[in-house]
């Protein structure tokens, strides 16, 4: 069995020796594939250090998709049989690549696989990761926790898991692709998961299998309701949706423009000018793209046709 993890660097030497220190503890072979965005840092000093199969080096920061997508271009011409994909903040326990193995193999229709996301110091979940386990995002779980005396399944249906530990069969690659290179960067993962569930598979989380996300510990859950955030969010949010390929179009767009138009006029019943700039920005954006996202959501409903973006020039 080929199993190949593949690792997007940007900036990492805070995390890698751990990184990879961990993958070579791992009780099933893996071969690392490493995809770097252009460090500036000691980086690629530090992977000279450990064995990587394959180093792309690239010569522009792609952002987290369209680099993954090269590695996963890489495991299908490799005759993979899995891939992990893994964030360089994230750390392997020994046995957690054996036994998100064994989950996929009994459970075929799930080809996104995750473990669950403990906080750095290993004694905590990851507080994200404890949002997509709330009885709204991931049925039955924290039910079963309390109540089943540890009897767990082996796998729950997750609506949404980051893409920071996923295992993908290749099977999934050859009929889903890979990431939405529309996707800037954020909001890749999302989508790929609709993706896979339009398609008729499945997305959970093996509640007895552990790995580490080492990121700081913010809440990216909190009230956005005072308009606060970032114009960059506000793309990917409205892209999100927009590209949900679960939803008519037209209602889609509907439901951006309104929400954007809402938060217009009361920015400027407010007074809040920063607010209104933004909204007209995301407005603006919107419009202009519009064909194209379009055109990206009808190739996310074809099979096999995204294997197209896992060329980094698409």
């Amino acid at each position: 069995m080929k199993v190949l993890v593949i690792l997007v660097t940007y900036n990492g030497s805070a995390w890698l020796n751990t990184c990879l220190d961990r993958l070579q503890a791992s009780t099933v072979p893996l071969d690392l594939v490493v995809v770097d965005n252009q460090s500036t840092d000691n980086t690629l000093e530090i992977l000279k250090d450990y064995p990587v199969a394959r180093l792309f080096d690239l010569q522009d920061n792609l952002g987290f998709g369209k680099a993954n997508n090269i590695g996963m271009k890489y495991a299908l011409e490799q005759h993979a049989d899995y891939v992990l994909l893994l964030n360089q903040d994230a750390y392997l326990r020994p046995d957690t690549v054996e036994r998100l193995i064994e989950a996929s193999q009994r459970n075929p229709d799930y080809f996104v696989l995750s473990p669950l996301h403990l906080d750095g110091t290993e004694k905590k979940l990851d507080i994200n990761f404890q949002h997509y386990v709330s009885p709204q995002n991931c049925p039955d779980f924290l039910s079963d926790l309390a109540l089943q005396e540890g009897n767990l399944r082996e796998v729950y249906d997750i609506f949404f898991v980051n893409a920071a530990i996923w295992l993908l069969p290749i099977a999934c690659l050859e009929l889903i692709g890979g990431f939405d290179p529309i996707f800037a960067h954020y909001g890749e993962d999302n989508d790929y998961i609709k993706r896979v569930r339009y398609h008729g598979y499945r997305v959970g989380i093996c509640p007895k299998t552990f790995a580490i996300h080492d990121r700081p510990q913010r809440n990216d859950f909190a009230d956005d309701a005072d308009g606060k955030q970032t114009l960059k969010k506000l793309k990917t949010d409205a892209l999100i949706k927009m590209k949900n390929v679960h939803a008519p179009f037209g209602q889609t767009i509907g439901k951006v423009y309104g929400k954007a138009l809402r938060r217009t006029v009361k920015s400027v019943f407010t007074l809040n000018l920063t607010g209104v700039s933004r909204q007209v920005k995301l407005l603006t954006y919107t419009t202009l793209n519009l064909a194209e996202i379009r055109r990206h959501r009808r190739i996310s409903e074809q099979p096999e046709a995204p294997k197209a973006w896992l060329d980094k020039h698409q």
